[in-house]
């Protein structure tokens, strides 16, 4: 078993569980408090969570439950296998056929990154109103690792290092493949969002980013993600779970100059219509 554990001390958290899966007289090893913290851990860092990850991980269970952890690290890596999959099999069409995201910014514009506020200063009327929305159209490109934001309206091009946006003049929600929903955690309208939330039909997908400064927040960032889904909870018990249609709740978090993994999170929006149309 000394063995074992010498191997083990050198594998990530996925890496862990699928040798120990292999190796079953190696699962014993996931116990010991080590290991299980690596696991632990690893959870900690996620991202994004979706239904199945919210109903897995509110309970709570899986801080002090080896199985509980195992089980929701192997599906979020079936999830991102999945992802993948979807990048390399979907036909061309398909990748190049734009997907439509309404952004519905319900905070204030310097938690937006700073290709988005470029166009909505250009944009004033957007910026006086109460709740920010407009939206843009997103391809993306598989080969390069490049997200395309383009419309019809001649704002000209403005480039980034990972991307081109301008703003769509349709303002019809209804219309889009994906709304997205930029949240402060500490300052949102729950009726707003319930709104939103619920005038979603089943052929859309919802993205909800809870925004948190890197700086300041030190809190991990499923801390984030489950405080903020308990919040919700707590104000409308049902409301998750009364969503008509697939959803991720993302925690973004805000640099100095843009939101760090803002591009993960619009590659996996674009995934996920991709997947529903195919």
């Amino acid at each position: 078993m000394l063995v074992a554990f010498n191997i083990c001390e050198y594998l990530d958290a996925v890496s862990l569980i699928n040798c120990c899966a292999t190796i079953p007289r190696w699962g014993p090893i996931l116990s010991h408090p080590f290991f299980f913290a690596r696991l632990r851990n690893h959870i900690q860092q996620w991202d994004w969570i979706d239904e199945r990850l919210w109903c897995l991980l509110l309970p709570q269970s899986w801080r002090t439950s080896v199985q509980c952890a195992t089980e929701v690290i192997q599906y979020r890596q079936r999830q991102i296998e999945s992802f993948q999959r979807t990048l390399s099999e979907a036909p061309q069409h398909l990748l190049q056929n734009p997907v439509h995201f309404w952004i519905f910014a319900n905070t204030t514009l310097r938690w937006l990154p700073p290709h988005e506020l470029t166009v909505q200063l250009k944009r004033p009327e957007l910026v006086e109103s109460p709740t920010t929305t407009y939206s843009v159209c997103v391809s993306h490109d598989v080969t390069r690792r490049i997200v395309v934001c383009k419309c019809s309206t001649n704002l000209g091009d403005l480039e980034f290092p990972h991307r081109i946006i301008a703003v769509r003049e349709e303002t019809e929600s209804d219309t889009c493949d994906c709304l997205l929903y930029v949240a402060d955690p500490l300052r949102f309208s729950m009726r707003d969002l319930t709104i939103t939330l619920l005038s979603l039909t089943p052929s859309q997908l919802l993205i909800i980013a809870v925004v948190v400064d890197e700086m300041r927040d030190r809190s991990g960032r499923m801390d984030c993600l489950l405080t903020f889904a308990q919040r919700i909870g707590h104000l409308n018990r049902h409301l998750l779970s009364a969503i008509p249609t697939q959803w991720r709740l993302w925690c973004v978090e805000r640099g100095q100059e843009n939101f760090v993994n803002w591009t993960s999170l619009v590659e996996w929006g674009c995934c996920d219509v991709i997947a529903k149309r195919m």
